[in-house]
């Protein structure tokens, strides 16, 4: 048993390089810079509320301190890839609001009965297009 022939030691050191770049790739990906939340909007607690045929209202409380360019509701529909960007209009000004949504089955597409839906707001500074807030 005492000696490796020359297979084994090729993939010994193939190995060893693949947890080495596994380490450098995770001190890289612990050491690049996290997203940071907007200071600039504080959400409150978000309501979504369906009635069978009349579709979901989604509710989302926020106190926003600059005015807004964009506002859009981030909307996954069960296992889909990625969520459906839906546009909203957003408040006037600043201060304490309400955003709110209605997901109307007869505009906006049917839904089956106990689908998944899962809802995000993405708000977008007017002062700054690339200050979001999620």
């Amino acid at each position: 048993m005492g000696r490796l022939s020359a297979g084994s030691r090729r993939v010994g050191r193939i190995t060893a390089r693949v947890a080495g770049l596994g380490v450098v790739l995770g001190l890289a990906l612990s050491l690049a810079p996290a997203a940071v939340a907007a200071d600039w909007a504080e959400f409150g607690k978000p309501t979504a509320e369906s009635s069978f045929a009349e579709g979901v209202d989604f509710r989302q409380p926020v106190t926003i301190d600059r005015p807004l360019a964009r506002v859009e509701l981030l909307l996954t529909i069960a296992n889909a890839i990625g969520p459906t960007v839906i546009p909203v209009a957003g408040p006037s000004g600043t201060g304490a609001t309400t955003l709110t949504y209605r997901f109307d089955p007869t505009v906006d597409g049917h839904l089956y009965p106990n689908t998944r839906l899962v809802a995000r707001w993405r708000l977008v500074s007017a002062d700054d297009p690339t200050d979001v807030s999620v």
